[in-house]
């Protein structure tokens, strides 16, 4: 049984929709003996999200790691721990730093969400839902939208800002029975390989993400085929369900945990105050 959760959202999100009592309670309640809560960092003072804001507000940052700190002394049974998800945008590597230099984080998790090719002060949050991608898709083509996507991933990678990489191939999540693009295309593999190859040589941690399963591409972030290259690389790996709300804690764990024990991985990467820890599968 997988004992860990390594993203989670509270409604300190603003995509989120339950109380973090509410969360740590289902997280108790379904077997999880450590978890890290991982809401949406700030963005940087004139960033915005251009199709909805899923960010945490500045002013709530403080009381988000109060609360946690509370609840981890509340909580002996369960190990709580302070992370965040961070999203990268090219140029972010010179604002982040300062904006976590004083947080005491364990962990800390970076996805791109918005390819910001074009206006960087907002960009296109082409996984926001299916209209604003088929909208963004109205401007560039498919092919250019996955090469943007992983150029900008690798630009995360080579930051060395972040304990683990979120979500991988979040860019396939509305690529329903390959309907915009195919995994198996040489060009796909080699973005995907290229990004492999960076994680290896920075030694940072790929995230296994259970929600993709429950997205309309139904597969796992990253795919099966990205796990076999990943051991083959013996890149570590971390899990998250990427939760939203209290009730899906744990879902698509049981169905990871068959895929990594026939893959082959027999352990996951834990973090406290920014150090890995090992945690069996």
């Amino acid at each position: 049984m997988i004992q860990i959760n390594n993203h989670i959202h509270t409604n300190f999100s603003k995509d989120g929709k339950s109380p973090m009592q509410k969360v740590i309670a289902e997280a108790k309640k379904a077997g999880l003996k450590i978890i890290t809560i991982t809401d949406h960092f700030p963005l940087p003072q004139g960033f915005t999200y251009q199709a909805g804001d899923s960010y945490m507000a500045r002013e709530q940052l403080n009381e988000y790691i109060q609360l946690i700190l509370v609840e981890k002394e509340r909580n002996k049974r369960i190990d709580i721990r302070l992370g965040a998800e961070i999203d990268f945008r090219p140029g972010f590597e010179k604002l982040i730093p300062a904006q976590i230099k004083d947080i005491n984080f364990d962990y800390i998790i970076g996805g791109v969400h918005t390819i910001a090719g074009w206006n960087t002060k907002a960009g296109w949050d082409f996984d926001y839902s299916k209209e604003v991608w088929e909208k963004g898709l109205e401007k560039i083509n498919a092919k250019k939208a996955y090469k943007e996507y992983y150029n900008q991933l690798r630009q995360l990678i080579s930051s060395k800002l972040f304990d683990a990489v979120a979500h991988l191939d979040i860019i396939k999540k509305f690529n329903t029975d390959s309907k915009y693009f195919d995994e198996n295309e040489e060009d796909y593999r080699k973005e995907v390989m290229e990004c492999l190859d960076l994680i290896e040589k920075n030694g940072i941690i790929l995230e296994i993400n259970t929600s993709g399963l429950f997205r309309p591409c139904r597969a796992l972030f990253p795919s099966e085929w990205v796990l076999k290259e990943a051991l083959n690389r013996k890149i570590e790996i971390t899990i998250g369900s990427d939760c939203h709300k209290a009730g899906d804690i744990v879902r698509g764990f049981d169905y990871a945990e068959k895929v990594l024990k026939k893959i082959g991985y027999k352990r996951l990467v834990a973090f406290k105050k920014r150090k890995k820890e090992y945690v069996v599968v």
